[in-house]
């Protein structure tokens, strides 16, 4: 209670002022090591909070992270029971609400690994690595609202045969999707479902990818209903498409440094202005051309949901400079270019074709025949282009991911950690490679405290980036590397 002093006047009128000091809870770690634990923590955390495993641990379908939680796996494993109790492949962890981090370990057996049905925004999963799944993430599952703000980075997923879409969301709309340093591998048997490597329904702006390299699904290796910016990136053992980017006319879309081996059918570019550069693309196995341009459709149709159908339509521009174009089987035209309703405008640079079983390499409203280009006639949009054969790129030696742990997790200058990385690649054998920046700080490294696999290798880190060269080591899908180090 405030007293006021007696005043004289009655023209006096006091004023009074309330200040009041808020002070937020400093954000809380809950260390857990057995199920029990974790349902706890969960319950208590709030927003900003991190559940920290300390163990392996087994969870039951469903299992929730609580909205504005990170789940820091700490290098451990959850892993699920592989069916729910209606016989269905299970449900894994929940993250509905947003705000949501799951970073640093494995996730084993949940057949959808990680999912949301509602729209939220805010999620990170990062430095993951996802076995024995079908899905390693389903977002936006109930077909309603924007989910927004997804970030993918540094995670490896290891499928079951004949996965469903490893990377899904949709087919709820969404915002603001980067997917970057993402490996996939599955094997397909007999397999032709339309199940995805990556598939993203109804982009309401450019999705971005970076070094994502999808090795085998039951369909499209990338579908993006909407434009994308993807670059270093590599889809192969497809059974249907590989790059799928159905684009919307007013946002441009971008290949840069993309290769497309061994896969179904065709990459497509449907609409907006595209930009291609550096790229590799092959012709599917199905008697198709290795690129489609534009879909012969109207803006404004009807979709199956019963909306405006925006995607792949109004036109496309197409500039494509040092790409190439080849066929290694099968016979069909080389690349085809929208004629109707509205005629892709389409312009090559230094670009090579290679069609040895058909005599068209492009058609459209522009013909490149290969009769022509072969005593070097071109079109006057292809300008120093080269009717030639190229090898195959080697996309074993690209590793596109890694994951690392680290103990302790906490660690002050001068201090010892240790660090695992669980690299990707097809063959190390005398190759040097950088890597993404992985370290969350900088450290030291002795000469010989690196090993791959139990063997010695020569490692650098500068401004934590990796950069190492290995030889004769086994190749295979994944190699863990092991780092004892001293933070600088």
């Amino acid at each position: 209670m405030i007293t006021l002093p007696a005043v004289r006047r009655r023209t006096f009128v006091p004023i009074l002022c309330f200040v009041a000091v808020l002070s937020a809870a400093a954000a809380k770690t809950y260390n857990v090591s057995s199920p029990s634990d974790y349902n706890n923590a969960m319950k208590s955390a709030k927003k900003g909070d991190t559940v920290l495993l300390k163990a392996n641990i087994t969870m039951p379908c469903d299992t929730p992270v609580t909205a504005g939680v990170t789940l820091d796996l700490g290098g451990k494993t959850i892993t699920l029971p592989d069916k729910l109790p209606d016989g269905r492949g299970s449900r894994g962890i929940s993250v509905e609400g947003g705000g949501i981090t799951i970073r640093n370990g494995r996730i084993d057996n949940g057949k959808w690994a990680i999912y949301a049905f509602f729209p939220a925004s805010d999620y990170l999963f990062e430095d993951l690595r996802i076995t024995r799944t079908k899905t390693f993430l389903k977002m936006g599952a109930a077909g309603k609202g924007v989910t927004k703000n997804i970030t993918v980075n540094r995670v490896i997923v290891e499928c079951d045969d004949n996965p469903w879409t490893i990377l899904d969301i949709g087919p709820g709309s969404s915002s603001n999707v980067t997917i970057k340093n993402f490996y996939s591998k599955a094997r397909v048997k007999n397999d032709d479902t339309g199940s995805d490597g990556i598939g993203i329904e109804l982009a309401l702006d450019p999705v971005t990818l970076d070094n994502v390299h999808i090795d085998g699904c039951s369909g499209d290796a990338i579908d993006i209903k909407g434009s994308a910016h993807i670059s270093n990136s590599i889809v192969t053992n497809a059974v249907r498409q590989a790059f799928k980017i159905w684009g919307l006319k007013e946002f441009p879309s971008s290949m840069t440094n993309c290769i497309a081996v061994n896969n179904g059918f065709h990459s497509m570019a449907n609409a907006g202005d595209v930009t291609l550069t550096d790229c590799y693309f092959e012709a599917g196995t199905k008697e198709c051309p290795a690129i489609d341009f534009g879909a012969g459709k109207k803006c404004g149709d009807i979709d199956i949901h019963g909306v405006p159908d925006i995607y792949g339509c109004g036109g496309v521009t197409v500039t494509a400079t040092r790409c190439r174009f080849i066929r290694r089987g099968g016979s069909a035209y080389l690349v085809s270019a929208e004629n109707w309703p509205v005629a892709a405008k389409v312009k090559y640079i230094d670009c090579s074709f290679w069609n040895p079983t058909h005599p068209n390499l492009h058609v459209g409203a522009v013909t490149a025949l290969k009769a022509a280009a072969q005593q070097g006639i071109w079109p006057s949009e292809f300008v120093n282009c080269k009717y030639e054969d190229v090898p195959a790129p080697d996309i074993r030696i690209r590793p596109p991911a890694a994951s690392v742990s680290f103990t302790p997790e906490k660690t002050a200058p001068g201090e010892a950690v240790t660090f695992n990385i669980t690299l990707i690649a097809g063959d190390f054998t005398d190759r040097e490679t950088t890597w993404e920046p992985l370290l969350p700080f900088e450290v030291d490294i002795s000469k010989d405290s690196a090993k791959l696999d139990g063997k010695p290798v020569e490692l650098s880190i500068k401004d934590r980036r990796l950069k190492l060269t290995v030889g004769g080591v086994e190749p295979r899908s994944t190699h863990t590397l092991v780092v004892n180090a001293t933070r600088r």
